[in-house]
């Protein structure tokens, strides 16, 4: 396998470009070839494509409109570029769908039937214009192709994101509402696609309240423009999309996490974004960490160089170079030195996840396709950035984003933690008893609540004053957190004199002796000047397949009325609820 990577300037250029494949090409290999169109210059990118099926009749073929055009592990200018992957051993076939605006899914699904019957498919490249939700439409209807089949591609986007039509080519067809897919197939053939962020978030965590299709209308039940001006300063002007660019939402779904660039707003405050987002998913205002950004990426090309392609695809959201700047290629030119390289700059990215076998659809991430026919062959050491390459340009930021690092560590510290005894506080008490639950019934394992409060403590603070009354509640919550820290488990403070402790993996008796030793460990403990400090406790064990319900109602009742019974009792003991 080859891969040939040109710059097509003028006719010159291209007639080159095609004389130098030709002495590669012997009629029985299989051509791909991917044109990367710059501008608006549709009729040119077409007349090109043209050519290349007068020159090359067999050969599978595209275009693509494109945000910047990367080749030899850089940017180039506004050119035309073109790949040619030449397959020894391998072949290729093209599907085409002119528009998705009408049944997205059912074309999707017509389309993985016709790849599922392919013999030897190995991967399948997605190159589909955003059309919202028919987008994602589609998007779903792929997952019907087969598990261990491999999907990746992105989206086209014009020169100017905004006004330029985000256009493909195929078999002389302009289509702005279109797919193609390129399916690989061969027996010798290896793909290794994966993706690369390097976003973290920032700040405290948001619910999307209203939320479809790639329009957000409600952030924690605000406009999600007001958002971005109370928290970054960004208003609802013309600039908002290349501002907001270094700061996307991150979302998660599932056990992932998917960027989301908010690429405009609208007249009622709603942001549409460059991908979907779906009410009830969580989200948080993320910003690109260079350090991190470029320990993924080397983790990226240490994996791809030990699968060593002779070809390589990228797919680079277009975000990710308005961030770096006149840098970008700092994170470009590794890839080439590990096989020929060539891509485009997107308006979204597509991969699949191995585990659920979901076809993600990504923003602000780099999506990374190598391809390889035979044995892998390599030498030496795999690329890397060096970090120096970029300490100079992002000193400063990278400074700001540690301060805002440590201070976004502090404040959610902040939210979840009580600030006088330093134990959970209820909100994060309250989500730990669920997510608990939740995990303790996957395990068939029990789980222990204990409630518990500090006997006569209204006549400590009359007595002593609300001073004492503080250290008391100090004192007594860290012997909560040595017997949590003992056990495994988790405490917080439920309110005043109240507090929680969670036991995963305690059976009632287990969950009995540890209450008592709290309870002999306070009431043995000194807090001077108070002479003598005792607590109340009540035990209420949730067994395996006997859960509570999802609101946990009945166990706070019956928990809460076992504290009760224990303080009505005479205080200074423990009580096993009965469920």
């Amino acid at each position: 396998m080859k891969h040939f990577t040109f710059e097509i300037y003028n006719d010159e250029a291209f007639d080159a470009a095609c004389n130098r494949i030709g002495l590669d090409y012997h009629g029985t290999e299989v051509l791909v070839f991917h044109l990367f169109c710059a501008g608006e210059d549709k009729e040119r990118c077409s007349e090109i494509l043209g050519n290349i099926n007068h020159r090359f009749p067999e050969s599978v073929f595209c275009g693509v409109a494109s945000n910047a055009e990367l080749l030899e592990g850089r940017v180039t200018n506004p050119i035309p570029v073109l790949s040619c992957m030449i397959f020894e051993k391998s072949s290729a076939e093209l599907l085409y769908e002119p528009d998705i605006t009408n049944n997205a899914r059912q074309k999707a699904e017509h389309f993985a039937d016709i790849i599922n019957e392919r013999d030897d498919v190995k991967a399948v490249e997605v190159l589909i214009c955003n059309t919202g939700n028919t987008t994602l439409d589609f998007i779903i209807g792929l997952e019907k192709i087969r598990r261990d089949i491999q999907v990746f591609g992105g989206m086209p986007l014009g020169h100017d994101m905004l006004g330029d039509p985000r256009y493909m080519i195929s078999g002389g067809e302009i289509t702005e509402s279109g797919v193609i897919c390129i399916i690989y197939m061969g027996r010798d053939l290896y793909v290794n696609t994966d993706y690369t962020a390097g976003w973290k978030a920032l700040g405290k965590e948001f619910e999307i309240t209203d939320g479809s299709s790639c329009t957000v209308r409600g952030i924690n039940g605000q406009p999600p423009v007001e958002i971005y001006k109370k928290y970054l300063g960004i208003t609802d002007n013309n600039d908002f999309s290349a501002n907001t660019s270094e700061f996307p939402l991150l979302v998660r779904k599932g056990g992932g996490e998917m960027l989301r660039h908010p690429e405009n707003t609208n007249p009622d405050g709603s942001i549409t974004l460059d991908g979907y987002v779906e009410t009830g998913m969580h989200a948080r205002i993320s910003y690109g960490d260079p350090e991190t950004i470029i320990e993924d990426i080397n983790r990226r090309c240490e994996a791809l160089y030990d699968f060593a392609p002779e070809a390589v695809l990228l797919f680079s959201c277009t975000a990710r170079k308005i961030f770096w700047g006149p840098f970008i290629n700092n994170e470009l030119a590794p890839f080439e030195a590990i096989a020929p390289m060539a891509g485009f700059c997107t308006g979204g990215e597509i991969s699949r996840d191995e585990k659920s076998g979901e076809v993600m659809w990504h923003n602000v991430t780099l999506v990374s396709t190598g391809f390889r026919e035979g044995e892998r062959h390599n030498k030496g050491k795999a690329p890397k950035v060096n970090v120096d390459t970029v300490s100079g340009q992002t000193s400063l930021v990278k400074r700001l984003m540690n301060l805002v690092k440590e201070t976004t560590k502090e404040l959610e510290m902040m939210a979840t933690m009580d600030e006088l005894t330093g134990l959970y506080n209820r909100r994060e008490i309250d989500r730990i008893i669920n997510e608990t639950s939740d995990i303790m019934s996957e395990k068939g394992q029990p789980v222990s609540y204990l409630m518990f409060d500090i006997d006569h403590f209204k006549k400590i603070n009359d007595t002593y004053g609300h001073d004492i009354g503080d250290l008391v509640l100090r004192g007594v919550s860290e012997q909560i957190r040595n017997c949590a820290g003992e056990n495994g488990g988790f405490a917080g403070r439920w309110g005043g004199e109240e507090f929680f402790l969670v036991l995963p993996e305690k059976s009632s008796d287990e969950a009995y002796r540890c209450a008592e030793g709290l309870r002999r460990a306070i009431a043995d403990g000194s807090f001077d000047p108070v002479p003598h400090v005792t607590i109340s406790i009540g035990v209420i064990t949730e067994e395996p397949g006997k859960g509570f319900g999802p609101d946990k109602k009945e166990m706070f009742i019956s928990v809460d009325n076992a504290l009760y019974e224990a303080k009505n009792s005479g205080r200074n003991r423990t009580v096993v609820a009965d469920k």
